[in-house]
């Protein structure tokens, strides 16, 4: 398995499928997101995102991983170009899920609610934050 390769200048394999990014941490606590091309099922490169990946999407125009951190109260911003980090914006609470809108200028990023008492925690009520990048 190479992974050291990087993907082209379009973000998508040669067969002109889209890479597929797959969050998880290892058994030392690291979180890592796979790049996977899924035209051989192989992992071409691992990204070293934080400690517990949650979260992910990709921009509008594709250049762009957005992946949320739930430990480190971070979204950590990634090229899909290089694999590269160009970025990170800290956020208040556990982020749970996050999205760019289409003009691909602002993204929002939902977290847990910080002061829920722990018997409502299940509910997963969410606040909502907005940032740019």
């Amino acid at each position: 398995m190479n992974m050291n390769r990087t993907a082209n200048r379009n973000r998508n394999t040669r067969s002109g499928l889209s890479y597929v990014y797959v969050s998880y941490v290892s058994i030392n606590n690291n979180g890592y997101v796979a790049v996977i091309d899924p035209t051989t099922d192989q992992i071409i490169k691992r990204i070293s995102a934080g400690y517990n990946p949650t979260a992910m999407c990709l921009s509008p125009s594709g250049d762009k991983l957005y992946v949320a951190d739930g430990l480190a109260n971070m979204v950590y911003v990634y090229s899909t170009d290089t694999f590269n980090l160009i970025g990170s914006v800290p956020v208040d609470n556990k982020p749970v899920a996050i999205l760019v809108e289409p003009s691909g200028k602002k993204s929002l990023c939902s977290q847990l609610w910080k002061s829920l008492p722990d018997d409502l925690m299940p509910l997963l009520l969410v606040s909502l934050e907005i940032f740019i990048l």
